[in-house]
């Protein structure tokens, strides 16, 4: 669909609502705003629409508030009681330094109700200069609006998460597959890191199976979004929709995590009780090189380098 078809049709965009779930509760804490335009057969994304950087900036923008008006004025009985997450593409309020998107949450909702709304960045799609960005974010904060940064991995910033202190770090799992999670792990622990001594919690979204509802748990998330939980609607649901499931799934997930921490213990009992007995009945010294060779062929199975040191540390053998 080109764009004066888009615009043809904006009477037509419709408002998703995805829930959001806390690990804490087990319910619904948010929701995240979704905003299309259905075509015949189609649905055209209004999120992905904004970063497309061949269309006028100033047409994106129109388009982007419209969808935000629309889902403020259709979540508005329910914004004291829930938070609401909502798309901001970072170019476009920059365009006049955040002011008429400002300016609209403002007209849209009361200004003690503001800290119920998140805006939604992906900071590495930003083409400015993040400092500006920074100034102009800190002041919307200033009224208890939160910030999101969403897709966070790899290619992130961390001088500008850093600079843009988020509330909330958003990873997308819906891409990675089961085989390669586990070289996934340093990036989860890196952040999970980041978001600790930054205050900020970790959402996992675009889950589509309970497999990456465990990855998200086990790795500390705090929030969670995606298909396999419950699906973008036009309305609301109750809070408490899935807390019997979603609370008997974490019961799994952590008696899972006791029998592998239980496992690794009696190997670890295994692997000490083995490695005592060797040395005990070889008894090397640092003068007995060949004891200590022995010793090494015999332990080869556990180890890929032994020597003996002194009480200082130093190494008294080869």
């Amino acid at each position: 669909m080109d764009i004066l078809n888009i615009l043809d049709k904006l009477d037509q965009v419709e408002i998703l609502f995805e829930p959001i779930y806390s690990a804490d509760e087990h319910s619904i804490v948010a929701y995240e705003v979704i905003g299309r335009i259905v075509d015949k057969d189609s649905a055209i994304n209004i999120e992905a629409f904004t970063y497309k950087e061949e269309e006028p900036e100033d047409i994106r923008a129109e388009v982007e508030q419209l969808v935000v008006r629309k889902a403020i004025e259709l979540a508005l009985h329910e914004i004291e009681s829930i938070d609401l997450y909502i798309s901001c593409n970072p170019n476009l309020l920059m365009m006049d330094f955040g002011e008429s998107y400002f300016s609209l949450l403002k007209e849209l909702i009361p200004e003690n109700q503001l800290q119920h709304i998140t805006l939604v960045m992906n900071e590495h799609l930003f083409k400015g200069d993040i400092k500006h960005l920074h100034h102009v974010v800190k002041y919307i904060k200033t009224y208890g609006v939160k910030v999101a940064l969403a897709n966070i991995g790899e290619h992130s910033q961390l001088e500008s998460i850093l600079m843009l202190e988020p509330s909330v770090l958003n990873i997308n799992v819906s891409q990675l597959n089961y085989n390669k999670w586990g070289n996934q792990n340093h990036v989860f622990t890196t952040l999970r890191t980041l978001a600790f001594k930054m205050g900020a919690s970790l959402m996992v979204s675009g889950i589509d199976t309970i497999y990456q509802l465990q990855h998200g748990w086990k790795n500390g998330a705090r929030y969670y979004k995606g298909a396999y939980l419950e699906r973008p609607s036009k309305s609301f649901i109750p809070r408490d929709t899935l807390k019997p499931r979603f609370r008997d799934e974490c019961k799994q997930f952590i008696a899972t995590e006791k029998k592998l921490i239980k496992h690794k213990l009696e190997e670890i009992k295994l692997l000490e009780k083995n490695i005592i007995s060797s040395v005990e009945q070889i008894g090397p010294t640092g003068s007995q090189v060949e004891k200590v060779m022995k010793l090494a062929k015999q332990l080869q199975e556990y180890a890929f380098r032994l020597y003996i040191c002194d009480g200082e540390g130093f190494q008294t053998t080869p």
